[in-house]
């Protein structure tokens, strides 16, 4: 069965877990050089195994370029970014990934009072929203789009056995 426009759920409202005391989203400046190197380190994986086809590599590549929800993601378009803060919420934890709507309801009305030839079938759609929690409290949750996500490998992953 396939969504309609009236069952996209609207941006936002995703919140994250409790992960105090989880380095890998601290939010403190001194984690930076962590952030950078996972994130490089990611991009490398996903580029050493593109394309190859031993079935380990193919393995690997297929699990880093479909990342799921809990899993350690680096989102690409973050890698190297000079801001620093779009580098560290591009590291994290994946919470949520659907689609939904591209602005919030309000925004949409606003649009539509400006515009009134625009109906709701004109009303634009994000069909990969992912939102990452970056840091450790729930609210840390940077949301995502028109994006690439890759998975890192971590503790008790099944990449260890590939």
């Amino acid at each position: 069965m396939s969504e309609t426009v009236t069952d996209l759920p609207e941006p936002g409202g995703v919140a994250g877990v409790d992960r105090s005391g989880d380095l890998l989203v601290s939010l403190d400046d001194a984690c930076m050089p962590m952030v950078d190197a996972l994130g490089a380190a990611a991009r490398h994986l996903l580029y050493a195994t593109m394309g190859n086809t031993h079935p380990a590599a193919r393995a690997i590549f297929e699990r880093t370029d479909r990342p799921g929800v809990g899993d350690l993601v680096v989102v690409r378009d973050s890698i190297g970014h000079r801001d620093p803060d779009t580098r560290r919420r591009g590291l994290g934890y994946v919470v949520q990934e659907r689609p939904e709507y591209a602005t919030t309801r309000s925004v949409w009305e606003r649009e539509r009072a400006e515009s009134p030839y625009l109906t709701d079938a004109d009303r634009l759609i994000e069909y990969e929203a992912w939102y990452i929690q970056y840091g450790p409290h729930p609210a840390d949750v940077c949301r995502w789009t028109n994006c690439d996500v890759m998975a890192l490998p971590g503790p008790g992953d099944q990449w260890y056995r590939i």
